[in-house]
């Protein structure tokens, strides 16, 4: 499976440990950051917002399935190999 993954993309070696792992940290804090304003936007009334957040509307916004699909789509295609991409994901 990693052969044939491997003759998809090829993989990039020249990226140092250190900074991939902080690359992995950031983006699990995004979505951690992103699901519990996702969680609050739920359990908050619309007309308790400020009004730019009702305006926006993105608690109707983040709950939409394809908001979620492009951000692991765009998150795995910036990655290096496929198997980060997978993992990143």
């Amino acid at each position: 499976m990693k052969k044939r993954l491997s003759e998809i993309r090829k993989p990039n070696q020249g990226i140092p440990a250190q900074k991939e792992t902080a690359v992995i940290i950031g983006i699990t804090a995004a979505g951690f950051v992103l699901g519990i304003i996702q969680k609050w936007l739920d359990s908050t009334a619309v007309n308790e917002l400020p009004g730019l957040l009702q305006y926006m509307d993105l608690g109707n916004y983040f709950g939409r399935l394809a908001v979620w699909i492009l951000l692991g789509t765009l998150i795995s295609v910036c990655a290096a190999t496929p198997l980060k991409a997978s993992i990143h994901t």
